[in-house]
Protein backbone atom coordinates (compact mmCIF):
# COMPACT_ATOMS: atom_id res chain seq x y z
CA UNK A 1 0.00 0.00 0.00
CA UNK A 2 1.57 3.36 -1.12
CA UNK A 3 1.76 6.36 0.81
CA UNK A 4 -1.45 8.19 -0.92
CA UNK A 5 -3.44 5.05 -0.02
CA UNK A 6 -2.55 4.72 3.79
CA UNK A 7 -3.03 8.64 4.20
CA UNK A 8 -6.77 8.13 2.25
CA UNK A 9 -7.53 4.86 4.45
CA UNK A 10 -6.21 6.56 7.52
CA UNK A 11 -8.37 9.53 7.07
CA UNK A 12 -11.32 7.24 6.19
CA UNK A 13 -11.22 5.18 9.46
CA UNK A 14 -11.12 8.28 11.52
CA UNK A 15 -13.61 10.23 10.08
CA UNK A 16 -15.86 7.06 9.60
CA UNK A 17 -15.87 6.87 14.04
CA UNK A 18 -18.39 10.26 13.87
CA UNK A 19 -20.85 8.10 12.49
CA UNK A 20 -21.01 5.75 16.06
CA UNK A 21 -20.52 9.21 18.49
CA UNK A 22 -24.17 10.21 19.84
CA UNK A 23 -24.99 13.93 20.34
CA UNK A 24 -24.68 14.20 23.90
CA UNK A 25 -27.35 17.07 24.07
CA UNK A 26 -29.68 14.55 23.33
CA UNK A 27 -28.79 12.37 26.44
CA UNK A 28 -28.54 15.73 28.59
CA UNK A 29 -32.22 16.03 28.08
CA UNK A 30 -33.69 12.94 28.22
CA UNK A 31 -34.57 12.18 24.70
CA UNK A 32 -36.05 8.22 24.69
CA UNK A 33 -36.00 7.57 21.10
CA UNK A 34 -34.47 3.96 20.52
CA UNK A 35 -31.43 5.13 18.55
CA UNK A 36 -30.21 9.06 19.12
CA UNK A 37 -28.93 10.90 16.22
CA UNK A 38 -24.71 10.37 15.53
CA UNK A 39 -22.75 13.41 15.12
CA UNK A 40 -22.23 12.35 11.51
CA UNK A 41 -26.08 12.81 10.55
CA UNK A 42 -26.16 16.04 12.59
CA UNK A 43 -23.59 16.96 9.89
CA UNK A 44 -25.35 15.44 6.89
CA UNK A 45 -28.41 16.67 8.38
CA UNK A 46 -26.70 20.46 8.34
CA UNK A 47 -25.26 20.28 5.15
CA UNK A 48 -28.88 19.27 3.22
CA UNK A 49 -30.32 22.37 5.70
CA UNK A 50 -27.80 24.98 4.35
CA UNK A 51 -28.56 23.71 0.56
CA UNK A 52 -32.44 24.12 1.60
CA UNK A 53 -31.88 27.57 3.02
CA UNK A 54 -29.72 28.97 0.02
CA UNK A 55 -32.27 27.85 -2.45
CA UNK A 56 -35.34 29.48 -0.58
CA UNK A 57 -33.16 32.84 0.18
CA UNK A 58 -30.76 33.10 -2.58
CA UNK A 59 -31.29 36.53 -3.25
CA UNK A 60 -30.89 37.32 0.02
CA UNK A 61 -27.47 35.77 0.11
CA UNK A 62 -25.65 36.85 -3.23
CA UNK A 63 -22.05 36.84 -1.09
CA UNK A 64 -22.53 33.02 0.21
CA UNK A 65 -20.68 30.51 -1.71
CA UNK A 66 -22.88 27.24 -0.63
CA UNK A 67 -20.07 24.91 -1.78
CA UNK A 68 -17.98 26.58 0.69
CA UNK A 69 -20.38 26.65 2.97
CA UNK A 70 -21.16 22.70 2.61
CA UNK A 71 -17.54 21.52 3.08
CA UNK A 72 -17.28 23.60 6.45
CA UNK A 73 -20.11 21.93 7.86
CA UNK A 74 -19.02 18.50 6.11
CA UNK A 75 -14.99 19.53 8.63
CA UNK A 76 -15.92 21.20 11.67
CA UNK A 77 -17.32 18.53 13.56
CA UNK A 78 -14.10 16.35 13.11
CA UNK A 79 -13.13 17.65 16.20
CA UNK A 80 -15.25 15.80 18.33
CA UNK A 81 -13.81 12.21 16.83
CA UNK A 82 -11.27 13.11 19.61
CA UNK A 83 -12.73 15.40 22.06
CA UNK A 84 -16.55 15.32 24.17
CA UNK A 85 -18.93 16.10 22.28
CA UNK A 86 -20.17 19.53 24.07
CA UNK A 87 -22.80 21.64 24.61
CA UNK A 88 -23.55 24.77 24.74
CA UNK A 89 -24.67 24.45 28.10
CA UNK A 90 -21.04 22.36 29.44
CA UNK A 91 -19.52 23.67 32.47
CA UNK A 92 -16.54 24.64 29.54
CA UNK A 93 -15.45 28.00 28.76
CA UNK A 94 -15.08 28.83 24.73
CA UNK A 95 -11.52 29.81 25.10
CA UNK A 96 -11.03 25.69 26.53
CA UNK A 97 -12.83 24.65 24.01
CA UNK A 98 -11.08 25.85 21.34
CA UNK A 99 -7.73 24.85 22.35
CA UNK A 100 -8.94 21.10 22.67
CA UNK A 101 -10.93 21.53 19.18
CA UNK A 102 -7.69 22.80 17.81
CA UNK A 103 -5.25 20.36 18.82
CA UNK A 104 -7.97 16.74 17.76
CA UNK A 105 -8.48 18.92 14.60
CA UNK A 106 -4.55 19.10 14.00
CA UNK A 107 -4.45 15.26 15.20
CA UNK A 108 -6.69 14.03 12.00
CA UNK A 109 -5.42 16.25 9.79
CA UNK A 110 -2.06 15.48 10.20
CA UNK A 111 -2.65 11.92 8.09
CA UNK A 112 -3.33 14.04 5.55
CA UNK A 113 -0.36 15.39 3.31
CA UNK A 114 -2.33 18.63 2.18
CA UNK A 115 -4.98 19.67 4.47
CA UNK A 116 -4.65 23.96 4.95
CA UNK A 117 -7.81 24.07 3.12
CA UNK A 118 -9.88 22.08 5.45
CA UNK A 119 -8.06 23.88 8.60
CA UNK A 120 -8.97 27.15 7.36
CA UNK A 121 -12.91 26.22 6.83
CA UNK A 122 -12.99 25.09 10.22
CA UNK A 123 -11.39 28.29 11.39
CA UNK A 124 -13.78 30.12 9.52
CA UNK A 125 -16.77 28.84 10.57
CA UNK A 126 -15.67 28.97 14.54
CA UNK A 127 -14.83 32.67 13.40
CA UNK A 128 -18.07 33.10 11.61
CA UNK A 129 -16.76 36.36 10.51
CA UNK A 130 -17.19 36.00 6.99
CA UNK A 131 -20.27 35.96 4.86
CA UNK A 132 -19.84 31.95 4.45
CA UNK A 133 -18.30 31.13 8.44
CA UNK A 134 -22.08 33.09 9.42
CA UNK A 135 -24.14 31.29 6.92
CA UNK A 136 -22.55 27.83 8.20
CA UNK A 137 -22.83 28.62 11.50
CA UNK A 138 -26.43 30.14 11.57
CA UNK A 139 -27.16 26.48 9.99
CA UNK A 140 -25.37 24.42 12.31
CA UNK A 141 -27.73 25.71 15.17
CA UNK A 142 -30.73 25.49 13.57
CA UNK A 143 -30.36 22.00 12.30
CA UNK A 144 -29.90 21.17 16.32
CA UNK A 145 -33.46 23.18 17.03
CA UNK A 146 -35.34 21.29 14.28
CA UNK A 147 -33.97 18.22 15.39
CA UNK A 148 -36.02 18.42 18.42
CA UNK A 149 -39.09 19.10 16.57
CA UNK A 150 -38.77 15.96 14.67
CA UNK A 151 -37.95 14.18 18.45
CA UNK A 152 -41.00 16.27 19.92
CA UNK A 153 -43.05 14.70 16.71
CA UNK A 154 -41.88 11.34 17.18
CA UNK A 155 -42.92 11.31 20.72
CA UNK A 156 -39.22 10.84 22.40
CA UNK A 157 -39.09 13.65 24.12
CA UNK A 158 -40.50 13.91 27.85
CA UNK A 159 -40.58 17.24 29.75
CA UNK A 160 -41.03 15.52 33.47
CA UNK A 161 -38.21 13.44 32.49
CA UNK A 162 -35.99 14.63 35.67
CA UNK A 163 -33.10 15.53 33.19
CA UNK A 164 -35.10 17.38 30.93
CA UNK A 165 -37.06 19.16 33.91
CA UNK A 166 -33.11 19.92 35.21
CA UNK A 167 -32.05 21.36 32.00
CA UNK A 168 -35.12 23.63 31.81
CA UNK A 169 -34.52 25.10 34.93
CA UNK A 170 -30.89 25.24 34.58
CA UNK A 171 -30.73 27.20 31.68
CA UNK A 172 -34.25 29.57 31.36
CA UNK A 173 -35.53 27.76 28.88
CA UNK A 174 -38.77 26.67 31.52
CA UNK A 175 -41.74 28.92 31.77
CA UNK A 176 -41.99 30.51 28.06
CA UNK A 177 -45.35 29.40 27.00
CA UNK A 178 -44.53 26.02 25.19
CA UNK A 179 -45.69 22.91 25.51
CA UNK A 180 -42.63 21.39 23.47
CA UNK A 181 -38.89 21.12 24.01
CA UNK A 182 -38.24 22.20 20.26
CA UNK A 183 -40.33 25.28 20.43
CA UNK A 184 -38.54 26.40 23.69
CA UNK A 185 -34.97 25.53 21.73
CA UNK A 186 -36.16 27.34 18.74
CA UNK A 187 -36.86 30.72 20.43
CA UNK A 188 -33.76 30.02 23.11
CA UNK A 189 -31.69 29.57 19.48
CA UNK A 190 -33.28 32.82 17.81
CA UNK A 191 -32.44 34.86 21.15
CA UNK A 192 -29.37 33.87 21.91
CA UNK A 193 -27.47 33.55 18.98
CA UNK A 194 -26.64 36.17 16.27
CA UNK A 195 -29.36 35.00 13.44
CA UNK A 196 -29.81 37.26 10.18
CA UNK A 197 -33.65 38.02 9.75
CA UNK A 198 -34.05 35.32 6.89
CA UNK A 199 -33.16 32.25 9.94
CA UNK A 200 -35.22 34.34 12.76
CA UNK A 201 -38.12 33.49 10.18
CA UNK A 202 -37.59 30.17 10.15
CA UNK A 203 -37.33 29.32 13.54
CA UNK A 204 -40.03 31.38 14.84
CA UNK A 205 -42.44 30.03 11.93
CA UNK A 206 -41.21 26.67 12.64
CA UNK A 207 -42.88 26.60 16.15
CA UNK A 208 -46.10 25.55 16.92
CA UNK A 209 -46.10 28.03 20.02
CA UNK A 210 -44.69 31.58 20.30
CA UNK A 211 -42.83 33.48 23.21
CA UNK A 212 -44.53 36.16 24.94
CA UNK A 213 -41.15 38.24 23.93
CA UNK A 214 -42.08 37.37 20.37
CA UNK A 215 -45.36 38.15 20.37
CA UNK A 216 -45.09 41.35 21.33
CA UNK A 217 -42.40 41.79 18.75
CA UNK A 218 -44.71 40.98 16.15
CA UNK A 219 -47.61 42.90 17.54
CA UNK A 220 -44.82 46.15 17.43
CA UNK A 221 -44.08 45.17 13.91
CA UNK A 222 -47.39 44.69 12.82
CA UNK A 223 -48.63 48.65 14.49
CA UNK A 224 -45.56 49.78 12.63
CA UNK A 225 -46.64 48.42 8.98
CA UNK A 226 -50.10 49.94 9.58
CA UNK A 227 -48.97 53.63 11.11
CA UNK A 228 -46.56 53.94 7.78
CA UNK A 229 -49.43 52.49 5.57
CA UNK A 230 -51.44 55.35 6.49
CA UNK A 231 -49.04 57.72 6.54
CA UNK A 232 -48.39 57.30 2.67
CA UNK A 233 -51.84 57.35 1.97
Amino acid sequence: MNDKVKSITAFNKLTNKLKNVVRSGWKNWGVSAPRLESVAEHSHGSQMLAYAVYENYKDKYPNVNIERVIAMLAFHEMEEILMPDYTPFDKITKEEKRKQGQQAVENVASVLPQSDYMRSLIQEFEQAQTPDGKFAKMVDSLEAGLQSQIYDEQGHIDLNNPKAQNMLNSHDLHGRGHNNLSDSWLAYCTESYNYDNNFKEIANQAQGTRTEKLQQLAGQLKQLAEKKEKETK
